[in-house]
């Protein structure tokens, strides 16, 4: 994850640099990354090499959160 992405994650997410490093996974079906707060009731984030995310807030499921980035939802 480059360091833009993680910026964008920062912002997003309001955690730092370090707990995006440290929750963060992979998406190659989306040529991108899925990066979480573990905080309860913390936000999640899809984010794309391109730069194109969608955050969601509070618990949404994986499959859930990468069929709506799939289908073209962002915010």
């Amino acid at each position: 994850m480059d360091e833009t992405l993680v910026a964008m994650a920062v912002e997003a997410l309001g955690i730092n640099e370090d707990e995006v490093r440290a929750h963060v996974q992979e998406l190659p079906e989306v040529d991108g990354f899925y990066v979480w707060d573990p905080a309860r009731g913390g936000r999640s984030m899809i984010v794309n090499r391109q730069g194109e995310r969608l955050v969601a807030k509070g618990f949404v499921p994986l499959e859930r959160h990468v069929e709506a980035f799939r289908s073209g939802r962002r915010n």
